[in-house]
């Protein structure tokens, strides 16, 4: 049997929680189960 591995890369511009930043999020599909994993970059926060 063979194992695919596929990594999806998305790339979100103003997204609502960076503010008007960027979001890359990155999905990997190991045998059926889906692994998420969500990096920011450029954080529109303003203050805090």
């Amino acid at each position: 049997m063979k194992t695919l591995t596929r990594v999806f890369n998305l790339r979100l511009d103003g997204v609502g929680f960076t503010g008007t930043g960027a979001c890359e999020v990155k999905a990997m599909d190991l045998q059926g189960l889906l692994f998420y994993f969500v990096t920011f970059c450029d954080r529109g926060f303003s203050g805090t």
